[in-house]
């Protein structure tokens, strides 16, 4: 496409160089009728040329709707950003919509060449694992191997066996079932006749060497910790094996062979999601099982009602995978057909059938293995057909709409549009078919709803298509209603083919149904008429179109909460910009300014603050940035998240300004108190007379309901934040959101997902979390970076976090926060949660730069390592004048331990000397030391260089234990003296003295019998006459 619309624009440029050379060389020769002759040759050749600038024009057209179909491809498979995804799912981090729909015939990926031992064959493949790359692994279990086919290749290579059946760590015999364990770079085997599980190196590999023996292995898989779960068909369970671990428990089954809900008869192929739920296709008795972990029982998903071939039943379930929406997808063996049994559904639905035991390319014959690869294709290893097919997920064309998409519905009987009649705005407004006139009461917005069906919004009445009273008749007339979110504005699609859809109505089952022009459309029982066939048709608006369509006069946005009329030219303008790339909600409207902006445009428009003050305005554009490109939404992404303690958890998504957000909460366990927050910039600069930002730009909303709305008009990172409880989980569907860079060091994938978000996150900050630190920055200072690079910072913060806890006695509770902003509410930086710095540590040109893991190494980070510090202060030993003091006690051992600056020797001494001199010369007044924090630290650091850090450690620990009760400043000074003195086993009153301490004499008296510290170093030379006991 693209070099031919080179080739024309080529040729275009050459007639127009032969036009001119022509009329040059010969025009002044030529007489009057000469010319004339040749005037309509250059016409005739301007003719061809406006026919080829036509020509060219298609072809840019074509091309850019080409790259359209890619982006909106791409968004089709919406890809999780759980945190410790570190195994393999055969699902591998999708969330399918329920509507997504797979081609009819499959293309053959490994086998197909007959039953066979050569490596372009496979004979009896049975388990299936597809990698990354697409490159899959399979089962041979009459071949006794593992074969590797990579994508497009016409034949395999072995992996593992392949040297005959036989136990020799060399051989596998009757191998069932194999999956990918990347952490340790190794397959793990099901070698199913040596009752074995194999660990076999991934690549190169010549033996491999048993783990766990005297199993009789079916199935396996490992879930996010590492932990590796086998179906045992012969002791009917499924047991659990922690690394290093021989025996297992058991997770499912174990009681026996039967069909109770606490037993398991013949378990094949198994599944763990995210929850740690196993779920067993549970052959023999024709149903797949869900156990919840720590379940007594289980409970029936799919099947369950005897064998058979009905939508409600199963027959001999093998291969099984549950995408993230909780979809349940079933190699139905002996009904020679895939189904897919949504969640909480009574009865599946046929994916990839045919039900013909024959091996062309769209039929199925005794169908075992399953699998998908990250772009949402199903992978099918035939067992009866020696072959792997697959089956490629439908593009956004014919098949499959994108939901958010505006479109017009052509009743195929007709020709006509589904109409609202007299372009009616109030509820029960009757539905007909009328001629196309591109009237605003013909437009349709499709969004998809969670549970698989859709809804039809018309946006300039902001209604909804609804059945009249919810009724289910044949006859029940059809209207538009208020959004009211019940099953009568539910609706779903079935495609016919070449754009052609039935849309049934989910409650009743009826078909949406009209036979005359100007009737009202109604719900029908199915007779697969064409007065139940609609075509849909994409609307993408042009400015140039808008006025088609009739955007006119006092028209709203229907998604914002606007209530007066908005100027005619500005908003229809604004609305034909929205309708460019075929979403309604790609703009937001300023109603305080009359301007439209683009949400590709942060900063502009709508994103101004008035502080009330006339003409008083603060952009955020300068901290939020801004988009480059239009934004690319996301929906129905499901996100889960455990929690023990009160703390912010990234989504891994952002909210764009202005655009209202929907979010599902599908499930949670433990305590409640979980909310949701847009943008990370907390602090508040409400009474601050200088504002450089708006003062309130996040936004938190409790996740008390079940479904909730909220908009935020300067965006940001979305976060759910979990209450201060232990074994809290919870479990949301997000609507409306776009990808952000984010990075996360446990995130085994994270190579993988860093370079995916890198090329398509266009959320403008970032979280870049380690396991025991999480920083906030904006996009572009990060996305430049390597995961070498980002591994290296993050491990180096790690070790500053552990290091902190470490002294303290305490081990990490949750991940410190770290978050860059133009004005931090309370001085240079503050701690809390989060920490609030300068925006200094995102610009990878400053040796401030929180990356610049060379730099750190070797001088630390003061500001960091303080606020640090203050997080993990005592009130026990803080007493007053010491806030900015002991929370340098972790900078001092942060900077030893981790850069190897030893206290003392830090900049911080060197400065600080000259003033500490002159009070010690002084005769040190303790109120003089309360008031300068650097004078103050010098005893602390004393400290550490005369006893060394070991007693820091013993005498913070003692602290942790007994949990002193002091409730004044003389009570924590005095109990700080005696414990240090009592761990060091000396004597220290002299030393707090020198420094001008005030020591009750109960203290003196009960230190008095310990040795005298002897401290002789430069500060106590100072003013040696000075350290010395008095009145003891």
């Amino acid at each position: 496409m693209y070099s031919n619309s080179v080739h024309l624009g080529l040729l275009i440029v050459i007639l127009f160089g032969g036009l001119i050379s022509i009329f040059a060389d010969t025009v002044a020769d030529k007489s009057h009728e000469d010319c004339t002759a040749l005037n309509d040759k250059v016409k005739h050749l301007i003719t061809i040329v406006e026919n080829l600038t036509d020509r060219l024009s298609q072809y840019e057209q074509e091309l850019k709707n080409l790259k359209n179909r890619i982006t909106a491809l791409e968004g089709n498979v919406a890809i999780n950003n759980k945190k410790n995804k570190n195994t393999p799912l055969r699902a591998n981090l999708i969330a399918i919509h329920p509507n997504t729909t797979w081609q009819h015939n499959g293309i053959i990926v490994a086998g197909g060449n007959g039953a066979g031992k050569e490596n372009h064959q496979l004979n009896q493949p049975l388990g299936l694992y597809v990698d990354d790359d697409e490159t899959i692994y399979v089962a041979e279990w009459s071949n006794n191997r593992i074969m590797k086919w990579k994508s497009g290749a016409t034949s395999g290579q072995v992996v593992a066996g392949g040297n005959g059946a036989g136990s020799r760590l060399d051989q596998l015999s009757s191998p069932r079932d194999v999956i990918i364990d990347k952490e340790k770079d190794s397959l793990f085997i099901c070698d199913r006749s040596n009752k074995r599980v194999v660990q076999w190196p991934r690549h190169n590999g010549t033996n491999g060497k048993v783990i766990i023996s005297n199993v009789h292995c079916w199935s396996l898989t490992m879930d996010d910790s590492g932990s590796l779960y086998i179906s045992d068909d012969v002791n009917n369970e499924v047991r659990r094996y922690g690394k290093g671990e021989f025996q297992g428990i058991v997770v499912a089954g174990g009681n026996g062979k039967g069909n109770s809900l606490d037993q398991l008869s013949s378990p094949t192929y198994i599944f763990v999601d995210r929850d740690y739920s196993v779920y067993v296709s549970d052959a023999d008795n024709n149903r797949v099982m869900k156990w919840v972990k720590d379940a007594k029982q289980g409970i029936v998903v799919a099947g369950g009602l005897g064998k058979g071939n009905e939508l409600t039943q199963l027959s001999n379930p093998e291969g099984i995978v549950v995408d993230q929406l909780g979809s349940v997808y079933v190699a139905d063996m002996r009904n020679n057909r895939i189904v897919r049994w949504m969640k909480g559904a009574t009865k599946g639905s046929v994916i990839s059938d045919e039900n013909n035991q024959e091996n062309r390319i769209n039929q199925l014959r005794t169908p075992i293995g399953l699998s998908f690869d990250r772009q949402g294709n199903l992978y099918v290893a035939e067992l009866g057909n020696h072959r792997v097919q697959k089956f490629n997920i439908n593009s956004k064309g014919d098949d499959e709409l994108v939901f958010g998409g505006i479109y017009q519905l052509i009743h195929i009987a007709s020709d006509k549009c589904l109409n609202i009649h007299g372009a009616g705005t109030s509820r029960g407004a009757n539905v007909q078919i009328l001629k196309n006139h591109k009237g605003k009461n013909q437009i349709w917005l499709i969004n998809a709803n969670d549970d698989g069906t859709i809804k039809l919004i018309n946006p300039f009445s902001r209604k909804v298509l609804d059945v009249s009273g919810g009724h289910t008749s044949d006859g029940t007339n059809v209207q538009i209603w208020i959004d009211n979110e019940t099953n009568a504005q539910k609706w779903r699609l079935q495609s016919l083919g070449d754009g052609i859809y039935k849309l049934i109505h989910a409650s009743s089952g009826k078909v949406l149904d009209v036979r005359n022009d100007e009737t009202n459309v109604q719900i029908w029982s199915e007779n697969n008429s064409t007065a139940q066939s609609w075509r849909l048709v994409p609307l993408v608006l042009s400015k140039d179109k808008c006025s088609d369509f009739n955007v006119k006069e006092n028209w709203d946005y229907w998604g914002n909460d606007i209530d007066e009329p908005i100027a005619n030219t500005t908003f229809a303008e604004c609305y034909a910009k929205c309708c460019s790339d075929g979403r309604c909600n790609a703009f937001t409207w300023n109603r305080l300014d009359h301007k439209c902006f683009l949400k590709s445009s942060i900063g502009g428009g709508g994103n101004s603050y008035s502080d009330g003050i006339a003409g008083s305005h603060l952009d955020v554009s300068n901290l939020l940035g801004v988009f480059q490109q239009p934004l690319h939404m996301e929906t129905n992404v499901t996100y889960r998240v455990e929690s023990n303690t009160s703390e912010w958890h990234s989504t891994g998504y952002y909210v764009a300004p202005n655009t209202p957000i929907k979010i599902d909460v599908l499930d949670q366990a433990g305590g409640s108190g979980w909310s949701v927050r847009i943008g990370c910039h907390t602090d508040n600069l409400v009474d601050h007379e200088t504002q450089r930002r708006p003062p309130l730009i996040s936004l938190s909303k409790s996740l008390s309901f079940k479904r909730i709305q909220m908009s935020s008009q300067y965006g940001g990172l979305l976060f759910l934040e979990s209450p201060d409880a232990s074994g809290c989980s919870i479990t949301v569907s997000l609507h409306n959101i776009i990808l952000s860079p984010t990075y996360d060091l446990t995130n085994a994938q994270r190579a993988v997902n860093w370079r995916h978000r890198q090329r398509h996150a266009q959320g403008t900050w970032t979280d870049i979390a380690g396991r025991h630190i999480v920083f906030n920055l904006p996009s572009r200072s990060v996305l430049n970076l390597t995961k070498t690079q980002l591994d290296a910072a993050l491990q180096f913060w790690d070790s500053v976090i552990l290091a902190s806890h470490n002294l303290r006695g305490t081990k990490p509770t949750h991940r410190e926060r770290i978050v860059a902003d133009i004005q931090p509410s309370v001085g240079y930086m503050h701690s809390g949660y989060p920490i609030v710095t300068q925006m200094n540590i995102a610009d990878p040109k400053s040796d401030q730069f929180v990356f610049n893991t060379n730099f750190l190494k070797k001088n630390g980070s003061w500001g960091i390592f303080h606020e640090i510090g203050h997080n993990l202060q005592r009130d026990w030993w803080t007493f007053d004048g010491t806030t900015e003091v002991t929370s340098n006690i972790f900078t001092l051992y942060v900077l030893d331990t981790i850069c190897h600056i030893r206290p003392g020797i830090h900049t911080w001494n060197r400065e600080a000397i000259s003033n500490t001199r002159q009070y010690i010369e002084n005769g040190a007044n303790f109120t003089m030391w309360k008031e300068d924090s650097s004078l103050a630290l010098h005893i602390y650091a004393q400290l550490a260089r005369e006893f060394d850090w070991k007693s820091y450690k013993s005498v913070f620990l003692h602290y942790e234990r007994i949990k002193p009760s002091l409730s004044n400043n003389q009570e924590k000074i005095d109990y700080w003296i005696e414990t240090f003195s009592r761990q060091v086993q000396q004597n220290l009153v002299p030393l707090f003295k020198f420094w001008g301490f005030p020591i009750s004499q109960p203290t003196i008296n009960t230190l008095s019998s310990l040795k005298i510290a002897n401290i002789s170093d430069d500060l106590i030379q100072i003013a040696p006459h000075r350290y010395r006991v008095k009145e003891l």
